[in-house]
């Protein structure tokens, strides 16, 4: 690939490619789809020679993937590389006085209505199961997200929300669901970069909008709202866990009454997303809610209600924790019929239902075994990172329950922990990464955004992200578990262990790092003064 010392050739050529770019948008549509990646070749070779051309650039990709005219797909693709424009060049877009017009090209996908006589795509999906509105997928709408999400992480918050945030204003405010959806999706993109900044300084406004969004009389709405409840969760908290608690009635009030088992996957998804926000807080809203849940477990309903159901009792047990404890005869009961064996297409099903009972932890006390043992199964009999996610779960929920009694399994148990951490990285994908009112200003006084990153010669290219890093985490973190649970029954264990863990220490993202240093100290404690001891009968409930 061509480096820094060919800047000026690869300035000269970028006219040149703009244009054939252009020609070929117009003769064949599906071959400029791949032909866009080329631009994302020049962002990665050596963004200074972009930089002089970056204007033509930005429009040439904003006009594609704000054409409703053309192919979703040619319009994503070019919305990702402004995506990349985005980690590449944060300061040349600052400089360059492009980041207005950028923002405006972003919001014209994300606010678009769908053509007249034909229903939102996006729409029809999470009716069926799809995912929740801007929250997944690869449509246009989708893609001018990420892109959002790119600039929020490369530039200053203090840079990006001024010239934002009045755009977002009249989108909110407006009569027309599309605005208001397309303005709510774009409030959630922005926090990770910029969620800390949104708490310190404009709080009050954006819970007021996120209020509003939820109680929207349009569905769609409501489900991008609840979208932008979910990511704004972490940042906004403990204040959300209150707007939570306060719309959480509204939520059940649509799922209760003999329509529950056909109502939509929105109403279930901003269920969910109330419960994430909630956590512990859920408490006092435990009965009504299982009320809900377990009607449509008990008897068992439609295979789509039944996961709904399942996902939502899934987020429950995670926030409520030892609050369920005394729920847990009624729900073991409901999930009881859902594990037994049956055809390929109830694996999805049974697989979930283990998921509640790994979060429900020691509430499930001597059942945790079976379940163990039925996720070891399901987790062998596939290779695929669900199955194995799922038995992770299980692990530390029967360790952390049981202690050295889990020790007859461990020799099944601890194999499978320890070739996830050793497990290849999946090669890397050839495609390109995928105004309130009473806002106040913000000092434009900080500092420009980050220098991209030197080009480092890799010798292969692998995949270090997304599933991958997550299935390392979870691994780990169950690992760790099983090590400061079990006692003296892992000390075969411990080497194998050391060295898989330690081998991590200096992997390179933050999470797995954290996941690693965590089961290291779970390794200590379990070689503790404790791990010698018998195991101890009395730690089943």
């Amino acid at each position: 690939m061509l480096g820094g010392a060919h800047t000026e050739l690869l300035r000269s050529l970028l006219p040149d490619v703009l244009a054939a770019l252009e020609k070929l948008l117009g003769a064949d549509e599906e071959l400029a789809t791949e032909a866009l990646e080329v631009l994302d070749e020049f962002l990665e070779a050596d963004p200074a020679a972009v930089t002089p051309h970056l204007r033509p650039l930005l429009d040439l990709c904003l006009q594609v993937g704000g054409d409703a005219g053309r192919g979703d797909a040619v319009r994503a693709r070019a919305l990702a590389t402004v995506a990349f424009v985005a980690q590449r060049c944060p300061k040349a877009l600052l400089r360059g006085g492009l980041l207005p017009p950028l923002l405006g090209g972003l919001l014209g996908p994300l606010c678009a209505a769908p053509p007249p006589g034909r229903p939102d795509p996006e729409d029809e999906e999470d009716e069926e199961g799809g995912e929740a509105e801007g929250c997944g997928g690869s449509s246009p709408r989708h893609a001018a997200a990420q892109a959002l999400d790119a600039l929020a992480q490369a530039l200053p918050p203090e840079k990006l929300l001024p010239p934002l945030l009045p755009l977002l204003e009249p989108l909110l405010g407006s009569p027309q669901p599309p605005a208001r959806k397309g303005g709510l999706l774009a409030l959630g993109a922005l926090a990770e970069g910029c969620g800390e900044l949104l708490h310190r300084r404009y709080l009050e406004p954006v819970l007021r909008v996120l209020r509003g969004g939820l109680g929207d009389p349009q569905g769609p709405v409501r489900g991008a709202a609840a979208c932008a409840l979910r990511r704004l969760a972490d940042c906004l908290q403990p204040e959300v866990a209150t707007l939570a608690g306060e719309m959480l009635p509204t939520a059940l009030a649509a799922l209760e009454g003999p329509g529950v088992r056909e109502a939509p996957a929105k109403a279930w998804y901003i269920l969910e997303s109330l419960l994430e926000c909630l956590g512990e807080a859920v408490g006092p809203f435990l009965p009504s809610v299982l009320s809900v849940v377990l009607g449509v477990l008990d008897p068992p309903g439609s295979a789509r209600s039944l996961e709904l159901a399942l996902s939502t009792l899934s987020t429950l047990a995670s926030g409520a924790g030892e609050q369920l404890r005394p729920h847990a005869g009624p729900i073991l009961a409901a999930l009881s019929p859902l594990l037994r064996p049956g055809p390929p297409d109830t694996r999805a099903r049974r697989l979930q239902a283990l998921e509640v009972l790994g979060a429900l932890g020691p509430g499930a006390g001597p059942r945790l075994i079976p379940a163990l043992e039925l996720g070891l199964e399901l987790a062998l009999e596939e290779d695929e990172p669900e199955g194995r996610r799922v038995l992770y779960g299980l692990a530390a929920a029967a360790a952390a329950a049981l202690g050295a009694d889990l020790g007859p399994l461990l020799p099944r148990v601890v194999p499978v922990l320890l070739g996830a951490l050793r497990r290849p990285p999946a090669p890397a994908a050839a495609a390109a990464p995928d105004s309130f009112l009473l806002f106040d200003d913000v000092d434009d006084d900080a500092s420009e955004g980050a220098e991209p990153m030197e080009e480092e010669e890799e010798l292969v290219e692998v995949e270090v992200g997304g599933a991958y890093v997550q299935e390392l985490e979870e691994a780990c973190e169950a690992l760790g578990e099983v090590a400061e649970h079990c006692g003296a029954a892992f000390l075969p264990y411990v080497e194998p262990s050391l060295e898989a863990v330690l081998e991590l220490l200096e992997f390179p993202q933050a999470g797995v790092r954290e996941a690693a240093y965590g089961s290291l100290g779970c390794l200590c404690l379990g070689l503790g003064p404790g791990a010698a001891a018998e195991p101890d009968p009395g730690r089943l409930p």
